[in-house]
């Protein structure tokens, strides 16, 4: 198993991008701007605790059939698998990533909210950072991160993380409700492929993971 840790604070143009993305930001806007002065504070005010930590472990899966990877001791399953060749696969990284903590000293609910969509800026930054080292290491293309919640995965697959990953390394566990604490936290695959290897169609990242299928899923199984 790896570790590997970012620093956040080097890559403020990439968080920001994210950050106004899910709050519908549009700083041409005065309202949106004054939001965004606001926003700027409390980042200041927590950026100095955050740090982006991955445990990763490359694992080459024992078989992709249907929905499900195999991997050496567990499997996955996730409705977008069904269109990945085991063929195309040169290798998987399963991985858990957290910044730990999030909070702000203030009894202000808008900079609680704000404090929060800067905590998931900060994950969905991670993961494209975390894409971004795989891609400067490894040769061939590396996909999106296909995880719990995403790209046709039940939500409940996250335990079988936690059979690969030593989650103690990031203080990581799953609550009564199902969910990772701490909250600003996330576990994924990214696949290896070889050149010109079919991969799901973007919008699929955000299916929550029914598993009867999906409209994607059952054009590119009969594609």
């Amino acid at each position: 198993m790896i570790v590997k840790e970012f620093i956040l604070l080097n890559h403020f143009p990439l968080v920001q991008s994210y950050f106004l993305q899910i709050n519908d930001l549009d700083l041409g806007i005065e309202r949106d701007k004054r939001i965004w002065d606001r926003a700027l504070k409390v980042y200041y005010k927590i950026i100095d605790e955050v740090c982006l930590k991955v445990v990763y472990k490359c694992e080459v899966p024992r078989n992709i059939e249907g929905k499900d990877l195999e991997l050496s001791n567990t499997t996955i399953s996730s409705n977008a698998f069904e269109i990945l060749r085991k063929e195309d696969i040169k290798s998987s990284y399963v991985y858990m990533m957290t910044i730990g903590r999030c909070n702000i000293q203030s009894e202000r609910i808008l900079d609680q909210l704000l404090c929060d969509s800067w905590g998931t800026a900060f994950i969905d930054a991670g993961r494209e950072l975390f894409k971004q080292y795989l891609e400067n290491e490894m040769e061939g293309i590396i996909s999106e991160s296909f995880g719990p919640g995403f790209y046709g995965m039940s939500v409940w697959e996250l335990y079988k993380f936690f059979e690969i990953i030593n989650a103690d390394i990031l203080n990581l566990y799953i609550n009564q409700k199902g969910m990772l604490v701490p909250e600003k936290s996330c576990a994924g695959i990214f696949f290896q492929l070889k050149e010109g290897s079919k991969l799901p169609p973007s919008a699929c990242d955000s299916c929550k993971g029914n598993l009867s299928g999906c409209q994607f899923c059952n054009i590119y199984k009969k594609a």
